[in-house]
């Protein structure tokens, strides 16, 4: 079963002050997964949990362009329910800025994933590149960007990636289409400086063969 996109969410496309993040999202079909980025600009505040429908979801990775200040981190959730849940990101103290995206996608492999993830950081440049092993063919990959200071709407290479999400100088992507096995790289651009990415791969779920077999009486 090939992966497909199923939908994305955001929590208001503007930072938010507060101690945690709430909004709803929508899974629809089969072989679900769902990956939920969390953006945070608060001195010593931490996420402490994100939960779909109150299932807890998996950590997977976080990147910083300024240490101990500005956090971007990705989650990730096997099997999540289907029909609109909440999102729930709690912090550990009141956040200065916050926001939450999150995207869902079917045909996606419900153990073993993600099976790769990455983070990179290009502090005053105006891009950053970040690279996956990509295991099984036909994967996808999922990411999410920030530019300091937002500048314009951010551009990602080569083409074939897509922009979920934008707004803030965050964007949420994936590679809208399947990606071959090995070293993938995935770069992000824009006027503005310290970008960051952190990101992701999926492997998409096997059908199983069966054989059919004459059956003697």
């Amino acid at each position: 079963m090939a992966i497909a996109f199923d939908s994305s969410s955001v929590r208001s496309n503007s930072w938010v002050v507060g101690t945690s993040l709430t909004w709803s999202h929508t899974c629809t079909g089969s072989d679900l997964c769902l990956v939920v980025a969390v953006a945070i600009a608060a001195e010593f505040v931490n996420t402490t949990g994100v939960t779909y429908n109150g299932v807890a979801m998996t950590y997977v990775n976080i990147v910083s362009n300024s240490p101990g200040n500005n956090g971007y981190a990705l989650y990730y959730l096997s099997a999540p329910a289907t029909g609109a849940h909440n999102v729930v990101v709690s912090f550990s103290g009141n956040t200065s800025y916050a926001d939450g995206f999150a995207c869902s996608y079917t045909g996606v492999k419900q153990t073993s994933n993600p099976e790769d993830n990455t983070t990179s950081t290009n502090s005053g440049g105006s891009s950053v590149t970040a690279t996956l092993n990509v295991t099984t063919p036909n994967s996808w990959l999922v990411g999410f960007s920030r530019g300091d200071y937002g500048v314009g709407t951010p551009t990602i290479t080569p083409g074939v990636y897509r922009q979920l999400i934008t707004g803030n100088g965050l964007i949420m992507f994936d590679s809208n289409s399947t990606v071959s096995s090995g070293s993938q790289s995935i770069t992000v651009s824009d006027g503005g400086n310290q970008w960051t990415i952190v990101a992701l791969s999926i492997a998409p779920s096997v059908a199983s063969n069966t054989s059919n077999f004459f059956n003697f009486f």
